[in-house]
C-alpha cells in the first residue's frame, strides 16, 4: 500500500533504508541540549501559527504529499546553514508551547519544516517506522542534529523517507 501511494520504492538496495536520498545518521539532538528558554519573538509566534495551520490543513485534508511537494519546492531556493537552522528550532519551540495544538510528530514536524523553509532554511523531514509494535514517527534533521526529538526516540525508526 505504501509502494502504491507512492511513499515508498520497490527495490530497495539497503536492508534498512527504503528512501532516495540516504538521510545522514544522527548524532545529537536539539532537545537534549542544554539551553534556557528564550523569549518568545511576535513575529515568531505569528510564523510558528501560520505554520500549523498549514500543516493541519495539509493533514486534514489528506494531502500530505502535496504538503511534501510544496516543502520540496519552498526547498530549491533555501540554504543549508546549521548555526540558522539551530537559530530558527530554538524560537519555533519557544513559540511552540503557545500554540494550541496537541502535540503530534506529523503536525509538528511539518510545521516546523514550514517555519524553517519560510526562513529559506533547508533541513530534511525523515519518516521512520518500526517492525514490532509497528509504528511511524516523523521529526525534522539538520545533517547530524535531530532538531525536534530526542536522539534516543529516533534511533528506534528505520528511516524510508527524506524530504
Amino acid at each position: 500500500m505504501l509502494q502504491e501511494r507512492g511513499l515508498l520504492r520497490a527495490g530497495q538496495t539497503d536492508d534498512r533504508i527504503l528512501c532516495d536520498i540516504r538521510p545522514v545518521a544522527a548524532n545529537d539532538s536539539l532537545l537534549e541540549r542544554g539551553y534556557s528558554r528564550r523569549p518568545v519573538n511576535p513575529l515568531g509566534l505569528i510564523g510558528a501559527i501560520i505554520a500549523f495551520a498549514w500543516a493541519r490543513r495539509r493533514i486534514r485534508a489528506g494531502r500530505l504529499e502535496q504538503a511534501l511537494r510544496e516543502l520540496r519546492d519552498i526547498s530549491r531556493l533555501s540554504r543549508k546553514s546549521q548555526a540558522q537552522c539551530i537559530d530558527a528550532s530554538r524560537s519555533f519551540h519557544a513559540c511552540r508551547r503557545l500554540v494550541p495544538v496537541q502535540p503530534r510528530c506529523l503536525v509538528d514536524s511539518l510545521a516546523l519544516r514550514m517555519f524553517l523553509a519560510r526562513r529559506r532554511l533547508d533541513a530534511d523531514l525523515i519518516f521512520g517506522v518500526q517492525n514490532e509494535p509497528f509504528l511511524a514517527h516523523c521529526w525534522v534533521q539538520s545533517g547530524s542534529l535531530i532538531l525536534n526529538d530526542a536522539l534516543h526516540h529516533t534511533r528506534s525508526f528505520v528511516p524510508i523517507r527524506c524530504n
